[in-house]
């Protein structure tokens, strides 16, 4: 667990601290799908307000899917996503057998 709730804490962080140092607070999207502990890192940054103190104000959107929080990130609809590389995966592997037996 620990190995991915200190990287993804690096990276939100490292987004938070990054070049854009503008007055105002800015907002950042972050998906998280399922209950796990590996998204333990987003729930942490949300209870601690961690992001709130260098000026970013998260907004975090609970997704059922893992699918579908990778659709918007490749949208442009949300900026950072919390998601498990396993179910992507099995759920690629899904439609691939679905077509393969409907012949």
């Amino acid at each position: 667990m620990l190995q991915i709730f200190f990287p993804l804490l690096f990276i939100l962080m490292d987004l938070a601290l990054g070049a854009n140092h503008a007055h105002g607070q800015e907002k950042i999207r972050i998906a998280w799908a399922g209950a796990s502990p590996a998204n333990a890192a987003v729930w942490v940054l949300q209870e601690k307000k961690l992001m709130q103190k260098y000026g970013v104000e998260p907004e975090i959107i609970s997704i059922n899917a893992s699918p579908i929080v990778l659709q918007a990130l490749l949208a442009g609809e949300i900026d950072i996503s919390a998601i498990s590389v396993a179910a992507l995966v099995a759920d690629a592997a899904v439609p691939a057998r679905a077509c393969a037996s409907s012949r």
